[in-house]
């Protein structure tokens, strides 16, 4: 199906429209209520930190429920936790593609448009470098793999200096 020159004009406009209006809604979004999520989740960390820490200082003789009511407590936090951080790498890895949606259309797309139009369109698309924010940093996998190793990391030196502390108070 061919399209006419002045068809693919039109079209391009209608999606730079909806790309503009897209870049518009990530910026109102990475700005308040990035600020009101990121104080959301430094709070959910809390509690699950908390929560975690109490399950690791019970006692072996503790009953069964305060066991199994901090472990659900621990992976609730963990649960909030990580679904608000995937929804927003989720935003992200599809704004991403949206920019490389942008490459398909110049290649596979109108072959009968003026190459003109094409190249804008094309340009307009991949400069608009749009991705979700939290805590004023863009989520994108090497930083959330980044964070969890280092916290993981300073989350196992800290077990391993309460179990050398209760040991030398054993001693």
């Amino acid at each position: 199906m061919e399209t006419s020159a002045s068809e693919f004009t039109c079209r391009c406009f209608l999606v730079a429209q909806n790309v503009y209006g897209l870049k518009q809604f990530v910026s109102r979004l990475n700005s308040q209520i990035a600020t009101a999520t990121s104080m959301c989740m430094f709070v959910f960390a809390e509690l699950l930190v908390i929560a975690f820490s109490k399950l690791i200082q019970l006692r072996r003789s503790s009953s069964y429920f305060i066991w199994v009511h901090l472990s659900m407590l621990s992976v609730q936090w963990l649960l909030v936790l990580s679904a608000v951080v995937i929804q927003a790498f989720r935003l992200t890895e599809l704004l991403v593609k949206l920019r490389y949606s942008g490459l398909s259309v110049r290649v596979f797309g109108y072959r009968t448009s003026p190459q003109l139009d094409l190249d804008s369109f094309l340009d307009y698309v991949a400069n608009t470098k749009m991705q979700a924010k939290l805590f004023a940093f863009p989520v994108r996998l090497r930083y959330i793999i980044g964070v969890v190793v280092v916290v993981s990391f300073v989350f196992l030196i800290l077990l391993e200096l309460n179990s050398s502390l209760e040991e030398s108070v054993i001693i």
